[in-house]
């Protein structure tokens, strides 16, 4: 990225108060120009994009850059025939897990609970195809604001699991629609991402034909890896 000073102009105006996180995405001629509040995204080449950042007191500086690297991490992941999900990554006995769903799902708590596990980041989570299947990529985002000391290499994906609250652990596989449709549902950006909408549903699709996406319900509490582990 090229990091210039912005001026405020093409940014989103600021939303009414309760407003949930705002990016959005428009592609013409000249390439994909992504914006939200604090700064502005647009390709200069082929290998280069320019970020606008205005500073403001209302978000800092290191935060918006952030955001800014969410997306365009996002992107190349889908480019590579991935996904960038709204989860959490758990590195446990070799393999990697996702945690996936709207904020307050369960996330941060699924990974609290995943001891021996390794946290791969607990609010973005990066799944990628290899030539001798999926793997997950450790990333630094997460709640903890910090990455792994020792980021480990991408390490197999065991599967992707939407959480839901529920008073006892339960594990379900859906059909090909059901699991299609319930995956969508936690893809990072996706109408920001208007120029790769087939390439978002050819990972979906992918994953769920692959036997890799299922849902689980959970109590606070480790007993949910019995069934990860026998299920999978």
């Amino acid at each position: 990225m090229r990091v210039v000073r912005g001026d405020g102009g093409g940014f989103i105006a600021a939303g009414r108060p309760g407003e949930g996180y705002r990016l959005e995405a428009v592609v013409d001629e000249r390439g994909v120009f992504t914006c939200s509040y604090h700064f502005a995204l647009a390709e200069e080449d082929a290998t280069t994009w320019r970020l606008a950042v205005e500073e403001t007191p209302e978000e800092p500086i290191g935060r918006v850059v952030e955001n800014a690297a969410r997306y365009l991490v996002a992107r190349q992941a889908v480019e590579g025939g991935g996904l960038a999900l709204h989860g959490a990554g758990v590195l446990r006995h070799g393999r990697a897990w996702v945690f996936a769903g709207k904020s307050g799902s369960g996330k941060s708590t699924a990974v609290s609970l995943s001891a021996p596990g390794v946290s791969l980041g607990d609010d973005f989570a990066v799944v990628i195809p290899s030539a001798d299947g999926w793997r997950v990529a450790a990333v630094p985002f997460d709640n903890a604001e910090r990455a792994p000391a020792t980021p480990p290499g991408p390490p197999f994906l065991a599967g992707v699991f939407r959480l839901h609250h529920a008073g006892s652990p339960r594990l379900g596989w859906p059909s090909a629609p059901q699991g299609q449709a319930s995956l969508i549902a936690c893809v990072a950006f996706p109408w920001a991402l208007p120029d790769l909408a087939e390439k978002i549903q050819d990972a979906v699709g992918a994953l769920v034909s692959a036997g890799l996406f299922g849902e689980l319900w959970f109590a606070p509490d480790p007993s949910f890896w019995v069934l990860l582990e026998k299920g999978v």
